[in-house]
């Protein structure tokens, strides 16, 4: 999905959900942004905020430490870390999802990646 003007339109939307007392607002970061988009959002909604979108535990606690977000959610790390609360928990290494399975038939990409393992 692309946008030709995503700060007006996600502002927009922002501030109408809030408007109607929208219980929360799932923000995935997009990969390229012109503006910072957690923090303009979440400036607008006064719901709970979910922030998304290329976070690691250490950006994550920083997000809710500083009330930039009252939630995170892992999509790709859960991909391919079954066990991903206690890898972070932990400090166990993350792995990388396979993105040539995303969006693919079959359990390749989604419940073949193991969890760690102590050598």
């Amino acid at each position: 999905m692309s946008d030709p003007n995503p700060r007006e339109t996600y502002t927009w939307v922002a501030r109408r959900l809030s408007e109607r007392e929208a219980a929360f607002l799932h923000v995935v970061r997009p990969a390229e942004s012109s503006f910072d988009v957690f923090a303009e959002l979440r400036a607008l909604f006064t719901g709970t905020f979910v922030a998304n979108g290329g976070i690691d535990a250490a950006e994550g606690s920083r997000l809710i430490a500083t009330g930039a977000a009252d939630a995170v959610s892992f999509g790709r790390p859960f991909i391919a870390n079954p066990d991903l609360p206690a890898r972070i928990a932990n400090g166990w290494p993350l792995a990388e999802a396979d993105k040539n399975t995303f969006y693919t038939p079959g359990e390749k990409g989604y419940t073949d990646y193991p969890s760690f393992a102590i050598a």
